[in-house]
């Protein structure tokens, strides 16, 4: 009796065994078919939308140089410029559109160096020829201010307070002047920071920064082996960056003695590296580098003024332009001279993918913008300018300002 329980027993765990297996072959079976299935599911992508231009101005463009060649907003970004070097003229438009607002007729041609922009949310300033400094009220267009420094080739650089032009510094709101004198052959004036401190470059790393209402004058190398090329100076004043033409790109804590906090990109050598561009976002800390179809966007930390790195990408062809949105887009224009295939694309950082692009032959580009094929580069896109909520994309084709809505 005993012995037929204990096979009874073994008999029904044999069964219970049996079953257990054979219900996990069955679900290792489903399994497979369901990764089979998965494998053999299309992966959804995720395609960039299409942006389409419009035209919002277009000047008839006799001469190469008259080209558009800047686009600068405001401060608050409700309202933006365009101009161009050589040009008689400032349109002024209202983001929000966007809507033309008024048209500056200037007394002559601006300044190859074109350095008209912005000052304060309702003034401008023009960089005409021989140093010729003028201020515009905005939106109005109402000349308030006018400076003759003493002619020279120079370009004009300028904020709320202060103008610089050759040797002379002036502060135009008060009319005090400082002499700052030539710092010796082969060396220009790279700009003035929001503190009214004056920068210097010469032909190879050598910077210089200097106040003169401050009495500091600090001279250093740049991380570099060539000039500076773009510099961009932090709201607190506490941080520089300096990128230069062979693609160094170096943060420094300025003082009387600066001090190099972080890099943000190496020297290729002695030559200037293809297609570098900048783009700043002074009051956000970021900033974003190109060099050749790479870039690359950082954010610097306030307190240590380290840049940390938050985009790196190689697009799929030279990037002419870049423009970085603070509410984490940023926009490339591109132009393959292999297939003269030019365009413009707008990408998520976050998603670090294309939301939206516009390619199309360069010949086509100047055939919808009425500009002449001849004149090669200037009919790909040379500045890009984004609205304050990264739904308003400006581009630049030779002497048209073309405006994309970005989904």
């Amino acid at each position: 009796m005993r012995l037929m329980k204990r096979r009874l027993a073994i008999g029904l765990m044999g069964v219970i065994i049996g079953s257990a297996m054979l219900l996990s072959g069955c679900r290792l079976a489903q399994s497979a078919a369901n990764t089979q299935a998965e494998a053999a599911a299309p992966v959804a992508v995720q395609v960039p939308k299409p942006l389409r231009p419009r035209v919002l101005i277009h000047r008839d463009l006799r001469l190469k140089r008259e080209h558009f060649g800047r686009i600068r907003f405001s401060p608050d970004r409700a309202h933006f410029l365009i101009t161009g070097p050589y040009s008689p003229t400032i349109d002024i438009f209202r983001t929000a559109g966007p809507q033309h607002v008024t048209t500056i007729h200037l007394k002559h041609g601006q300044s190859s160096h074109l350095e008209t922009d912005f000052v304060s949310n309702d003034q401008l300033f023009a960089n005409l020829e021989y140093a010729l400094f003028q201020v515009y009220r905005v939106p109005d267009g109402i000349k308030t201010f006018e400076y003759q420094f003493e002619r020279n080739n120079d370009p004009i650089f300028a904020n709320r307070e202060v103008a610089l032009s050759g040797e002379s510094l002036l502060y135009w709101q008060s009319g005090q002047t400082y002499t700052i004198p030539w710092a010796g052959p082969n060396v220009a004036y790279l700009g003035i920071t929001q503190d009214n401190a004056v920068l210097m470059h010469g032909f190879n790393p050598w910077v210089r920064e200097e106040n003169p209402a401050t009495g500091r004058k600090v001279d250093w190398e740049t991380t570099g082996k060539s000039r500076v090329r773009y510099f961009m100076s932090t709201p607190d004043h506490r941080h520089l960056v300096t990128v230069n033409f062979d693609g160094a790109c170096a943060v420094w804590r300025r003082g009387d003695k600066p001090e190099l906090v972080g890099r943000c990109g190496d020297s290729q050598g002695n030559k200037a590296i293809e297609y570098g561009e900048f783009s700043g976002l002074p009051d956000q800390y970021q900033f974003a580098t190109t060099a050749g179809n790479r870039v690359r966007a950082y954010r610097i930390d306030p307190a240590t003024g380290v840049p940390h790195q938050f985009f790196d990408q190689d697009m799929s062809a030279p990037v002419m332009s870049v423009a970085l949105n603070a509410n984490g887009r940023l926009a490339v224009s591109l132009f393959d001279e292999a297939t003269q295939r030019t365009g413009v694309e707008v990408w998520d950082i976050a998603g670090r993918r294309p939301i939206a692009r516009y390619m199309t032959e360069s010949n086509e580009l100047a055939r919808q913008i009425s500009l002449n094929p001849d004149f090669g580069l200037w009919t790909i896109f040379r500045e890009l300018g984004f609205s304050a909520d990264g739904k308003l994309l400006l581009a630049i084709a030779g002497q048209s300002l073309l405006a994309f809505d970005v989904p």
